[in-house]
């Protein structure tokens, strides 16, 4: 399987550390037009442990909106959702998602949405990526000088 920096939302990405809501990495431009993405999956998984001074929870939603600056608010279309994991869960190497995208129609932006709460994150390093063969999927080390 091959993947393209186009396809990718975040790799080895630092987390955001404050409490609340805020978007994660990129975003997809899925272009005009109807937007259903059958045979896709999203995974994201852990690239360095997360830490908390606190008991602290995350979670990460996929969601689409019309703009490319997510909206954090809950007006953005949501599609799945982790839920919430405690930072004891969340270590080096977990895969936290790998779902098949929901059918239905997608607005032009899709991204993530990572939460927190309880307490605010003191490290942590995420990678996320659209693909189509979910268990062919690994992180490699970039090797392109």
């Amino acid at each position: 399987m091959l993947l393209d920096d186009r396809a990718e939302f975040a790799d080895n990405l630092p987390v955001n550390t404050a409490i609340g809501t805020a978007q994660l990495g990129d975003v997809i431009d899925l272009g005009t037009g109807v937007r259903d993405l059958p045979d896709v999956f999203v995974m994201v998984r852990v690239g360095s442990a997360f830490t908390s001074g606190g008991a602290a929870t995350v979670s990460f939603s996929l969601v689409s909106d019309a703009q490319s600056a997510l909206a954090t608010d809950g007006s953005a279309t949501h599609h799945f959702s982790t839920g919430a994991m405690p930072v004891a869960a969340l270590t080096a190497g977990r895969i936290i998602a790998c779902i098949r995208l929901p059918r239905g129609q997608c607005e032009r932006y899709l991204g993530l949405l990572q939460t927190t709460a309880g307490a605010p994150l003191s490290g942590g390093r995420v990678d996320a990526v659209l693909t189509d063969g979910p268990a062919l999927w690994s992180a490699c080390a970039d090797t392109v000088a």
